[in-house]
């Protein structure tokens, strides 16, 4: 139900893949530090709100590309993500962007030049990822994309309405 992620290794000459790393959440970032480290960022859903991000640690055979231990946190932080990271050349410094998204959906009137818009407000309650997609036809109701739930789906909520119908959900993606 989850978007996740999977990392594979293969042999440049063929050969069947070997999975490295495979998770139900997303990884915003991985790097691959000199000693053969896989160093990655997990998306960690919080109860309530956006989650946060973790830094997690694996150490892969460079000559195989197997897995050599387990993967192992090694931060616990919250409120916030990381990606973008880069090491230094002997692997003991990391540098990375941290983040934070809120995200809010907004419908505003336009007015009839289209220069200016006014009298916006919140549209969509909840502090999920809800990308507006498409209106309907008539302009009443408005589609979009949003991961409410812990699964991503495709919504619609019309004008005046305080909660969306589910349209089509991510197994169905």
């Amino acid at each position: 139900d989850k978007l996740g992620a999977r990392f594979v290794n293969r042999d440049l000459e063929g050969g069947v893949p070997i999975v490295i790393l495979e998770s139900a959440e997303a990884i915003p970032d991985v790097s691959w530090l000199p000693d053969g480290r896989l160093l990655y960022s997990k998306w960690e859903p919080a109860v309530i709100g956006n989650g946060n991000c973790n830094f997690w640690q694996m150490r892969v055979d460079g000559h195989t590309g197997r897995q050599l231990e387990r993967p192992r946190q090694l931060t616990s932080w919250s409120g916030f993500c990381m990606s973008g990271s880069s090491s230094t050349a002997d692997g003991k410094k990391v540098a990375f962007l941290k983040w934070t998204s809120h995200f809010a959906t907004y419908v505003a009137q336009l007015d009839g030049s289209g220069g200016r818009i006014a009298s916006s407000k919140r549209f969509t309650l909840s502090e999920t990822f809800d990308q507006p997609l498409d209106w309907t036809p008539d302009g009443k109701t408005l589609i979009f994309l949003s991961n409410r739930r812990g699964s991503t789906g495709f919504y619609k909520q019309s004008l005046g309405e305080e909660s969306p119908h589910l349209l089509l959900a991510s197994e169905s993606v």
